[in-house]
């Protein structure tokens, strides 16, 4: 396991969870997240990619609210409001980062359940991708 360095980083207007092998990495991953935003449970997910030696960059889709202290009631109205084209501009804004400021090679994308639909979208948008993981 590689020793790994968290953050919360500035992405132009945005805002997402870096969690990134202390070292240095050659190879991302964008996380798109399921409703509970970057709650704790998606930091850990990222953390965990990380700790093998993938730069993981997560998306937040709410920009701030997520399961750590918004209601899930809350949580869905924020979901129902998402704009594909918004989120996938936003989503692409992260794989630049990836592939531009933090240096990586390689991206590919992972997203679990609202974030799984948003990553087969950008698939079939981005042919920067290495690969789609769609959960």
């Amino acid at each position: 396991m590689n020793e790994i360095r968290t953050s919360v980083v500035a992405v132009g207007p945005l805002q997402g969870y870096l969690a990134a092998p202390r070292d240095g990495s050659g190879v991302g991953m964008v996380l798109l997240p399921m409703i509970t935003g970057i709650g704790a449970q998606v930091r850990a997910y990222a953390e965990d990619i990380a700790a093998t030696g993938i730069t993981a960059l997560v998306w937040d889709p709410f920009h701030g609210p997520n399961a750590d202290d918004t209601p899930r009631e809350r949580l869905y109205e924020l979901m129902n409001g998402l704009d594909d084209d918004a989120a996938l501009a936003e989503i692409r804004l992260l794989t630049d980062h990836l592939l531009g400021e933090l240096g990586a090679e390689r991206v590919g994308m992972l997203g679990y359940c609202l974030g799984g639909r948003l990553a087969l979208l950008a698939g079939a948008r981005d042919e920067r991708l290495a690969n789609v993981i769609a959960y």
